[in-house]
């Protein structure tokens, strides 16, 4: 019990560097997985995060809904995550195509 609390303590010190965009990639992974499955860091989040949300979207009762709007931010930060990864496998692909080819090049100007 006394790990979980030490990770709840954890993650509701990050809250702020969450809802700022401050996180590095493998943060925002764990904190998201840990929100989704804790009721307390979800509740905290949601607290801070009405905290720092633009005001003007609180005056909309209709049309603010706290749970969208948090499970949308827990949901773009992942999937920003996770395009990033998709951009480095290709950008190391792109990478070692381009090295053969090099290679390919020169060997063809050094042997013909």
């Amino acid at each position: 019990m006394a790990k979980n609390e030490l990770n709840c303590a954890n993650i509701q010190k990050n809250i702020p560097k969450f809802i700022n965009r401050q996180m590095k990639d493998d943060e925002i992974m764990a904190f998201t997985e840990h929100v989704r499955n804790c009721p307390e860091c979800y509740e905290e989040l949601s607290i801070e995060y009405l905290i720092v949300v633009d005001m003007n979207k609180l005056d909309d009762v209709d049309g603010f809904n706290l749970d969208n709007e948090l499970n949308r931010l827990i949901d773009k930060s992942r999937e920003r995550v996770e395009n990033r990864k998709r951009m480095f496998g290709l950008k190391v692909f792109l990478a070692f195509v381009l090295t053969m080819f090099a290679a390919y090049v020169i060997a063809y100007l050094i042997f013909w």
